[in-house]
């Protein structure tokens, strides 16, 4: 199966578009892992692994963030449409929503002055700043500021940090045991960026990410063994942390305007079914496709040694659109 998207991959390896991949289709109960290249080619090469953590980057957002959110909207503590500001109290526009933050359409600005430069606390208050714009539910506007806002709302709710709250709630129940926020071990990990005359390995990639910590955007590592157990929640009868249903109604568009925005998720097509999709800059993203119990996990190291990433964009969509058309082949074998 998927034999074009395989193809295609191990040509994009070749062509340098990134310098290691792992790649995992799922099947039902089969699992077609490939692994190829290195996890760090500056300052010197080193051959990756299955025990190398990723920089997952924005698959933060839903491997993290979403999920916590769904149990809690699941178990009536909180609800899609109330105010995000009734968990965040010190954030000052009351006509954001939960809904909102989580499929992009609060119509937030996010332009921070000297962004990088300032301390948390700083950052922390200028965030709480932040109001809806003119757009506000009418069209999709992907930006980290609202899971940077997610993030923080939810260690107010739990009075506890973020790392605390994805390891009682999430990690913990699914036993995934090799995921973590940065920084990590050096060795541990997979190299992203050169900037400045080194290498990030270990180091969060992200520059809001890194300064806050611990946030609802980005941030973790993990190795694809422990993601793996991840997508299987999504895959399984009986999900372990969540009602079926509360995985099933990931499949409906949850915007008000029908923007094909799902909680977190971006929705995609194969034949006329939905299908959930999320990326993560560094070279990471997840398809799942829970109606036909199938599943693609990609992850690389697309940034190391450089960031080409207007290129490295075409070649993933030309990759997602070869999966999908290979998938409807593979639904017409078994009509």
């Amino acid at each position: 199966m998927f034999e074009q998207t395989k193809e295609l991959i191990a040509q994009f390896y070749r062509e340098g578009v990134y310098q290691g991949y792992i790649t995992t289709f799922i099947d039902h109960e089969h699992y077609d892992t490939r692994i190829k290249g290195y996890a760090a080619i500056v300052p010197t090469k080193e051959r990756l692994t299955m025990e190398h953590y990723f920089d997952i980057a924005s698959l933060t957002k839903v491997v993290g963030t979403v999920s916590i959110y769904l149990k809690l909207i699941e178990q009536k503590q909180l609800t899609l449409d109330q105010p995000i500001c009734t968990i965040l109290p010190n954030f000052k526009d009351p006509s954001v929503t939960i809904r909102q933050l989580l499929t992009h359409t609060s119509g937030i600005e996010t332009w921070i002055n000297n962004r990088d430069q300032l301390t948390k606390p700083e950052l922390q208050a200028a965030y709480l700043e932040q109001k809806a714009g003119p757009l506000q539910e009418k069209k999709l506007n992907y930006t980290d500021t609202g899971y940077i806002l997610l993030g923080m709302a939810l260690e107010s709710y739990y009075d506890l940090s973020l790392a605390e709250i994805f390891q009682q709630e999430l990690f913990t129940p699914l036993e995934m045991e090799k995921i973590q926020f940065g920084p990590i071990t050096k060795h541990l990990a997979v190299a992203t960026e050169k900037r400045g005359g080194s290498v990030l390995k270990g180091q969060i990639h992200d520059p809001k990410a890194r300064i806050l910590g611990q946030a609802g955007h980005a941030g973790l590592f993990a190795t694809h063994d422990t993601l793996l157990k991840f997508i299987n929640e999504f895959l399984a009868n009986e999900p372990k942390l969540y009602k079926k249903h509360t995985l099933d109604d990931l499949l409906h568009d949850q915007t008000k305007v029908h923007l094909k925005r799902s909680l977190g998720w971006e929705l995609k097509t194969i034949d006329e079914r939905l299908v959930l999709f999320h990326t993560g800059y560094t070279g990471t993203f997840i398809l799942i496709d829970p109606l036909k119990q199938r599943a693609w996990l990609f992850l690389s190291n697309r940034v190391h040694p450089d960031d080409h990433r207007q290129a490295y964009l075409k070649k993933r969509d030309q990759l997602v659109q070869t999966y999908l058309k290979e998938s409807e082949k593979e639904d017409q074998k078994q009509m």
